[in-house]
């Protein structure tokens, strides 16, 4: 009977932190759209959420991060919104061109299936070749430190 109690009693302290957890996020960026030119379904002003997936036909986007960065998607690019908040941006480059200019000392990380950039005060533009499994970084402006994922390395 005490080991079915404090079995109980255990699973209940763990779903209450599992759910304390879930609902104590720090509030996301405002994130908006700011330009669209030729491409269906976005307008200027939509709101766009954290986990929301973003991806461009034949157009091109141009995404608002709070008052921080700017993100400038070319046609057939897919960009998922992963962490927005006011310490930390994620953003997972899944195929595609994008330009990322950001224009404060909040970080900004630009994730692909093999590398990790982190951008600061910075102006960069990647290129994801998914078909070829092959990333090309071009930092514009600053400095863009990049690890490449399959052998640690920092560039």
């Amino acid at each position: 009977m005490k080991i079915r109690l404090l079995t109980i009693g255990l699973w209940v302290v763990v779903m209450g932190l599992l759910i304390l957890q879930r609902f104590d996020e720090k509030p996301s960026l405002i994130t908006r759209i700011l330009a669209v030119y030729q491409e269906q379904g976005y307008k200027a002003g939509d709101t766009l959420k954290r986990g929301q997936i973003i991806s461009t036909t034949d157009g091109y986007l141009q995404i608002w991060l709070g008052d921080q960065a700017r993100v400038s998607l070319a046609p057939r690019t897919s960009i998922e919104l992963m962490r927005l908040f006011d310490d930390e941006m994620v953003i997972r480059l899944n195929r595609g061109r994008i330009l990322v200019s950001t224009d404060s000392q909040i970080p900004l990380v630009i994730r692909t299936n093999q590398t990790e950039s982190l951008i600061i005060n910075a102006v960069a533009s990647f290129v994801n070749y998914d078909f070829l499994e092959e990333i090309h970084l071009i930092p514009i402006e600053g400095t863009i430190q990049t690890n490449i994922k399959s052998t640690g390395e920092y560039l």
